[in-house]
């Protein structure tokens, strides 16, 4: 087998471990979306305990 082979046969595993991959985060998306709400709500939590001055996330602007 010479370096080119050795590549090429490299090359197609990384394909198919890519394209596995692709697939389980698009089915795990799939799956999920029902409790985006939900999902962001949970995450956002910590967020919006630690805000003081209401309870919007808000951003920081640099002052003008």
């Amino acid at each position: 087998m010479n370096a080119t082979e050795n590549l090429i046969t490299h090359l197609l595993e990384l394909r198919a471990r890519l394209l596995h991959v692709s697939a389980a985060l698009l089915l795990a998306f799939i799956c999920l979306f029902p409790w985006a709400a939900d999902l962001y709500t949970l995450m956002a939590q910590p967020l919006l305990a630690n805000n003081d001055r209401s309870n919007k996330i808000r951003s920081k602007r640099p002052p003008a």
